[in-house]
């Protein structure tokens, strides 16, 4: 068996320069040419442009015209698949602890999503708005603009009742499965950890009930509070 990067055959070489190029081609902003990529890559323009086309009948890169210049981009699959990547890991994450410790796995991957939660929106606010205040109700109310791509395509709905808020998600990372709560448990630490990271107080989010639209999907809902410094003392005792 060949192990990729142990060998120098045609077949490993063809490998580096297809994921030099689309590794390349990902990480540009405003996409990239021919020439650019060449010069990022080190490879020849030619070679640039052979695997190009073969990435492009893959579905992996696409191309915009613009006068005779082709710019290239990622395709919208690639760039899918790249939004999704949080959710896929941390739900194969929940699987995997649901087997291993069954009894823990809920407490488990709460905190981890929670934890995963907290430093992304850290980093995401220091970029996007590092001066800004917010309050509990602010971000609620726009939870998914704040962190797209740990919520994904989640659609959330809050609902205000008296001091507290409950938070309606179709789309929960059960996937709609009643015996997966620790999908349930992967949403909630994420809701507790985009909120706290962005109001600066401990956040506690506890699932309310869970209900199943179909095989695919989850409409779940979340208490969301705000705990205080006593509570959460006795907490951690």
């Amino acid at each position: 068996m060949t192990i990729y990067g142990e060998s120098d055959t045609e077949d490993c070489k063809q490998m580096k320069i297809k994921r030099d190029i689309l590794n390349s081609v990902t990480r540009a902003t405003w996409g990239l040419t021919i020439d650019e990529l060449s010069e990022q890559t080190h490879y020849h323009r030619n070679t640039v442009s052979k695997y190009l086309m073969i990435l492009e009948a893959m579905g992996v890169v696409d191309y915009k015209t613009y006068g005779k210049t082709k710019v290239w981009f990622p395709s919208n699959s690639t760039l899918e698949l790249r939004a999704r990547m949080p959710q896929i890991v941390l739900t194969e994450m929940g699987r995997v602890l649901r087997r291993r410790f069954p009894d823990k796995a809920k407490e488990i991957i709460y905190e981890l999503a929670k934890e995963v939660a907290v430093k992304s929106t850290e980093e995401l606010k220091k970029a996007s708005f590092p001066n800004e205040n917010f309050n509990v109700d602010i971000v609620i109310n726009h939870i998914c603009d704040f962190h797209p791509i740990l919520l994904g395509n989640m659609k959330v709905k809050p609902e205000k009742k008296g001091d507290k808020w409950i938070v309606h998600t179709e789309g929960c990372y059960c996937h709609g499965d009643p015996s997966f709560e620790e999908g349930c448990m992967i949403t909630a630490g994420g809701i507790a950890g985009i909120i706290e990271a962005l109001v600066g107080k401990p956040i506690v989010v506890i699932k309310e009930k869970h209900l199943h639209s179909n095989e695919k999907n989850g409409t779940c809902s979340f208490i969301v509070r705000v705990e205080d410094e006593k509570e959460k003392q006795s907490n951690s005792q």
